[in-house]
C-alpha cells in the first residue's frame, strides 16, 4: 500500500526536518472558486471549480532571494472538484510556488504566487466510458498557476490574505483530445508562521553583476500527437529533432533575454504531407520548421524560466493545412505566423561562475498560445564569468 504508516512518517520527518533547517517556515490552508473556461464548442458542462490546498512555505537567506525581493519557496497540495464528477471527474495537484511579496506598511503587504506542477485527474477521456470530456484526455497533465492579491498580519503569527489566481492545465498535445483546463478564480487563505520572518537588514547581499553577453546552443527532441485539438485520434506519437543557437543578454543580475535561430525536423508534418499527397521535391525540409525566437528568462540561482515568442520563417506545412481548411477554429491564422514556448531550465553550474555553464531545458513549445509538442533538451551557455562579489 503506496500510504502505509512507515511512508506517513518518513515524510512527516522530512517536513518536521525542513521547517526546522528553514529560516521562516510556515503552514497555510486556503479555498478557490472560480469555472472552466468555456473556449471550444462541445464544452462540457460544469459548476464552479473548488479548490482546497494546503501549502508549506519556507525562506533562505541567499543573494537571489534577496533580489527577487524576499522570495519565499512552498510547496502547494491542492484538491480540485472541476464542477462536473461524472465527466470531468476530481483532480489532486502537487506545485513549486515562488511567492514574491512588498510591504505596504506594518501588516498589509502585495503578494504574488507563480506555481509549476502536475496534476493528476481521477476520470479523463476515454473512447468508450468518457467521450465527453475533451478537456483532459490523461491522468497526468502539466498544472500552472499565477495569483495576485493582498496579506493582512491579523494577529500573533496569523496572516489572512485574499487574491485573483489563474489555474491553467494541459497535456502539452501529447494526448488528445486537449482543449486543456483555464479557470479564473478568487481565493481566501489561512497562514500559519511557524517561525519569524528574517529581517530584511540581517538578508544577503544583493546580487550585483555586470550586464553581460553571451552565447547559447541547444539540441532537444519533442513528442505530440497530431490532430486536431478538440477531436480524439488513434494514432502513435510523432518526434521532433531541434537544434538552436542564438545570442543572450543578462542584465539586472536576474534577466536575460535571448535570439535564436531554431531549426527542427517534425515527424507529424512528413506523416501529413505524406497522407495529403503533396508532390514536394524535398520530404524533409518541406516536413521541418525555421524559427527566429525572441525569449526572457527568469534567472534563480541553478534554475531558469523562460517564456519565448518569435516568428516562423519556414513553416510550409502548417502553412498549407491552414490554407486548405484543416484547423477550423483559429481563422486569424496568427499560429502560421507566431510560435512560443514555456520551459525550465536547470544550470549544473551557475553561469555568473562559470564561462561555460551546461542545462538541462523542460518544456512546451506552442503555435501562439495553442500546445504543440513537448520537448527535452540539452544545452550549452558560454558567457564572460563575473567577479565574485564581496
Amino acid at each position: 500500500m503506496i500510504w502505509s504508516k512507515k511512508t506517513i512518517l518518513f515524510w512527516v520527518l522530512c517536513l518536521a526536518f525542513g521547517a526546522g533547517q528553514a529560516q521562516k517556515s510556515a503552514f497555510e490552508v486556503d479555498f478557490s472558486s472560480g469555472k472552466i473556461l468555456n473556449i471550444y464548442p462541445g464544452f462540457p458542462e460544469r459548476d464552479a471549480h473548488r479548490i482546497v490546498g494546503l501549502t508549506y512555505q519556507w525562506q533562505r537567506n541567499t543573494a537571489y532571494t534577496a533580489n527577487y525581493g524576499l522570495a519565499q519557496n512552498a510547496f502547494k497540495l491542492t484538491f480540485h472538484d472541476f464542477g462536473n464528477p461524472n465527466v470531468l471527474g476530481y483532480g489532486i495537484g502537487l506545485q513549486y510556488e515562488m511567492r514574491l511579496h512588498q510591504n505596504l506598511s506594518k501588516r498589509l503587504r502585495m503578494i504574488e504566487h507563480i506555481g509549476l506542477g502536475a496534476i493528476f485527474n481521477s476520470n479523463p477521456y476515454h473512447y468508450l466510458n468518457n467521450q465527453e470530456n475533451i478537456v483532459m484526455s490523461s491522468p497526468i497533465a502539466a498544472l500552472i498557476s499565477a495569483a495576485y492579491g493582498f496579506e493582512y498580519h491579523a494577529f500573533d503569527r496569523f496572516y489572512v490574505s485574499a487574491e485573483g489566481v489563474f489555474w491553467h492545465s494541459s497535456n502539452m498535445h501529447t494526448s488528445l483530445p486537449n482543449v486543456g483546463l483555464n479557470t479564473p478564480a478568487v481565493r481566501v487563505a489561512l497562514r500559519y508562521a511557524i517561525s519569524t520572518e528574517v529581517p530584511q537588514d540581517q538578508f544577503a547581499e544583493r546580487l550585483s553583476l555586470k550586464n553581460n553577453w553571451g552565447i547559447q546552443a541547444r539540441f532537444a527532441i519533442g513528442y505530440n500527437q497530431a490532430g486536431g485539438t478538440a477531436r480524439p485520434v488513434n494514432t502513435p506519437l510523432y518526434w521532433k529533432q531541434l537544434a538552436a543557437i542564438g545570442m543572450s543578454y543578462c542584465f539586472k543580475s536576474i534577466h536575460r533575454v535571448s535570439l535564436d535561430l531554431e531549426v527542427y525536423y517534425d515527424g507529424a508534418n512528413r506523416v501529413w504531407n505524406e497522407a495529403l499527397d503533396r508532390t514536394i521535391d524535398h520530404p524533409a525540409w518541406e516536413s521541418s520548421v525555421v524559427v527566429l525566437m525572441l525569449g526572457h528568462e527568469f534567472i534563480y540561482g541553478h534554475f531558469g524560466f523562460i517564456v519565448n515568442a518569435g516568428l516562423n520563417v519556414h513553416n510550409p506545412t502548417y502553412t498549407y493545412l491552414l490554407e486548405n481548411g484543416f484547423d477550423n477554429v483559429t481563422r486569424v491564422n496568427i499560429k502560421k505566423y507566431i510560435p512560443g514556448r514555456v520551459a525550465m531550465r536547470y544550470y549544473f553550474n551557475l553561469t555568473e561562475r562559470n564561462k561555460a555553464s551546461t542545462f538541462l531545458q523542460f518544456g512546451v513549445k506552442s503555435h501562439f498560445t495553442q500546445a504543440d509538442f513537448l520537448e527535452f533538451g540539452v544545452g550549452m551557455l558560454i558567457s564572460k564569468p563575473q567577479p565574485k562579489s564581496e
